[in-house]
């Protein structure tokens, strides 16, 4: 299974909400080979940073 592949249906999963089912119906691989799969590309998921910001604009109505 080559890499962009594996980021498609990464994609559709976590985007597309596609079940694991639908998944190995469109792809061939079985549910627990894209389980593997997709459990290795969430542990390497990019760290998300955020600058902070000391004022904050509050409106209420």
């Amino acid at each position: 299974m080559s890499l962009k592949n594996k980021e498609i249906w990464f994609k559709k999963w976590i985007v597309c909400k596609q079940t694991y089912e639908q998944i190995s119906d469109e792809s061939g691989y079985s549910v627990s080979t894209l389980q593997r799969y997709f459990n290795v590309m969430l542990g390497n998921a990019p760290k998300l940073t955020y600058s902070q910001n000391k004022e904050v604009s509050l409106s209420a109505d």
